[in-house]
């Protein structure tokens, strides 16, 4: 038996920057090779799933800033309530 291959363990949002680069970079190529990128279908399809990637990491930013305000919301109540307790 060979050594089993191993991946590296990234998060979702690195897979999704990493995968936007690669669809960056299949654009400028396409759009370089095309005479009327305009009306390039292919062209269109691949600037369209660039910006569905885009979109998804947004949502992936957003849910990771959302999750980081909770958890510090979440440490800051608990020493909010000691206080309060020892004046009533």
């Amino acid at each position: 038996m060979g050594k089993a291959k191993t991946k590296k363990v990234i998060s979702m949002r690195e897979a999704l920057e990493e995968r936007i680069a690669a669809c960056k970079a299949a654009v400028a190529e396409k759009t370089k090779a095309s005479e009327n990128p305009k009306a390039d279908k292919a062209l269109r399809a691949e600037r369209k799933r660039l910006k569905r990637l885009q979109r998804k990491l947004a949502r992936v930013r957003a849910m990771e800033a959302r999750a980081a305000a909770r958890s510090a919301k979440q440490g800051g109540e608990g020493t909010e309530e000691a206080p309060s307790e020892a004046a009533g």
